[in-house]
């Protein structure tokens, strides 16, 4: 009795074992198919003009809900995916309706890929996300990670008044001579104008280690670059 108790438990951790591999390998397969080139692509500083370049759609919006889904691959495996829909202020590159759903591969504990960088989107959070085209699943991902998404601050009457990235806009405009913009440290002093720095108060290097864009400025410049 006792043996076929322990043939029958070795058996059920064979099954348990065989679909948790298939799970994380289809998990492994997604992420460097339709995510591998941005999570690559995080380790290597780019520029506004690379990032916008090799976006396929870039939105500007808020972000209303965010939901755990799946999708299911060949051979009918599911792999789990979070689902995030956002209310479209504008397209500044592809096609979008009122709302847009940004689908990602779920990397988690689950699937045995925990912590490889994809970032996550909040409820209320203003962002400007520059995506990979989706895949024929649906599937994106933010250039370069981090460096593809940015938080719209806004003043004290909450108008949109900068952006900033994951990296802190860290050499955002390095090499992009005639279409750089004025980058404000959270700790750089102010000159007596009060409320922003011109361009001539910011030094090539300072731009160089990052801080807050204009708002309406960043905007031009990604525009400028689509067209």
């Amino acid at each position: 009795m006792k043996r076929r108790e322990v043939l029958r438990r070795e058996v059920l951790r064979r099954d348990v074992l065989h679909n948790n591999t298939a799970k994380i390998g289809w998990s492994l397969l997604l992420f460097l198919v339709f995510v591998g080139e941005s999570w690559a692509m995080q380790s290597i500083k780019m520029n506004l003009e690379s990032i916008t370049k090799k976006a396929g759609r870039i939105v500007e919006g808020v972000v209303l809900s965010a939901s755990e889904g799946s999708v299911i691959v060949p051979g009918g495996q599911s792999v789990p995916v979070t689902k995030y829909t956002l209310s479209v202020f504008q397209s500044l590159k592809g096609q979008t309706g009122q709302t847009v759903v940004v689908k990602q591969v779920r990397l988690g504990a689950s699937s045995g890929m925990a912590g490889a960088g994809l970032p996550g989107y909040k409820v209320g959070e203003h962002l400007i996300l520059f995506l990979t085209a989706e895949s024929p699943l649906g599937l994106s991902a933010p250039v370069g990670l981090m460096q593809g998404v940015f938080q719209v601050q806004k003043d004290e009457k909450g108008a949109p008044n900068s952006v900033i990235n994951g990296t802190n806009n860290a050499g955002l405009f390095d090499g992009m001579a005639g279409l750089s913009v004025p980058l404000q440290a959270p700790s750089q002093a102010m000159k007596k104008s009060g409320n922003s720095a011109k361009a001539s108060d910011v030094s090539e290097d300072a731009n160089h280690a990052g801080g807050s864009a204009p708002y309406s400025q960043f905007i031009s410049v990604v525009k400028t670059i689509v067209k």
